[in-house]
This record gives structure tokens, sequence and C-alpha cells, in this order.
């Protein structure tokens, strides 16, 4: 029986790219974020697989 882990993930940088810039709200720079589409599968399939996601 394999173990369950509570994996914690990053958002800038591990499963996007958000192209943040000085003396700009970073908040309104979310919507030009590119995803990391391999890395994201990986972690579907680490929670598909029972581990906890946060």
């Amino acid at each position: 029986m394999e173990l369950k882990k509570i994996i914690y993930v990053d958002i800038d940088g591990t499963i996007c790219d958000t192209p943040f810039q000085h003396n700009i709200d970073e908040s309104s720079q979310y919507s030009k974020a590119t995803p990391h589409y391999a890395r994201i599968d990986v972690i579907n399939d680490l929670y598909d697989k029972g581990h906890i996601i946060t």
C-alpha cells in the first residue's frame, strides 16, 4: 500500500509563469499568466492517485 502524501504546490513559477512588473499591482497581472501544462498534468496525476494537493 502506497502512503498518501500532502503536497504543497506554489503557483507562481511552478504551475504557471506570471509576468510581474515593478510598480504595477501584482494581482492585476494574473490574467497574463501562462500555464506549464506538463507540470499541471503531474500534479493532477498525484491527486488522482489519492495524494492531497494544497
